[in-house]
């Protein structure tokens, strides 16, 4: 039995050591889970402003549809995950009043042409596509909208926020003074 186990532990050993793909999932694990930065709630909110500013510029620009459907809210980064970023988006399409609002990931599964629900009256509403990114030390949110019937885009807009700074365990040392040397003269 002794010698059974030493020859596990001994091919358990050379395949974690050899970085074999049976064991990266198990080794990689720790490290991806670094990467996101979902839970900085300073991103969340420079997430939020720009999606605020980009929602009230598509009311301005939203043409005559009185039914929005978001088909696509991609995110290309790991500052925040996608479905965090979809939420985010109908939320405030929704709060904003402009609109009915469709979740096009929900909706999917329905027929071309059929009535979509929110929209009564079964006119065809407009699409909405969103893209969260990171250039350089910006955050930009792309929004275009388009009539779901021809596909044509009818409006596209960028909005962007600098990128906060990042949250570090140093922090503590960060905006404290320095003592000066001068002596303060007692009156």
């Amino acid at each position: 039995m002794k010698r059974i186990l030493q020859i596990f532990f001994s091919l358990l050993l050379l395949l974690v050591l050899s970085g074999c793909p049976i064991m990266m999932p198990f080794m990689m694990s720790p490290m991806l889970a670094d990467h996101w930065n979902s839970a900085d709630p300073k991103v969340e909110a420079v997430v939020q402003d720009l999606i605020r500013e980009g929602v009230a510029a598509l009311a301005a620009n939203r043409g005559t549809y009185d039914t929005i459907r978001l088909d696509n809210a991609k995110v290309s980064g790991k500052f925040i995950q996608e479905e965090r970023f979809r939420t985010l988006l109908l939320k405030a399409l929704s709060s904003a009043g402009e609109w009915k609002v469709v979740d096009g990931e929900k909706s999917s599964h329905q027929a071309p042409g059929a009535e979509h629900p929110g929209n009564k009256s079964g006119s065809i509403p407009a699409f909405l596509n969103a893209e969260l990114y990171q250039a350089e030390d910006m955050f930009h949110v792309s929004l275009e909208i388009g009539d779901s019937g021809t596909a044509q885009v009818l409006w596209k807009a960028i909005f962007s926020r600098p990128v906060p700074e990042p949250s570090s365990s140093h922090s503590h040392l960060v905006g404290f003074p320095i003592p000066s040397s001068e002596k303060v003269s007692e009156a």
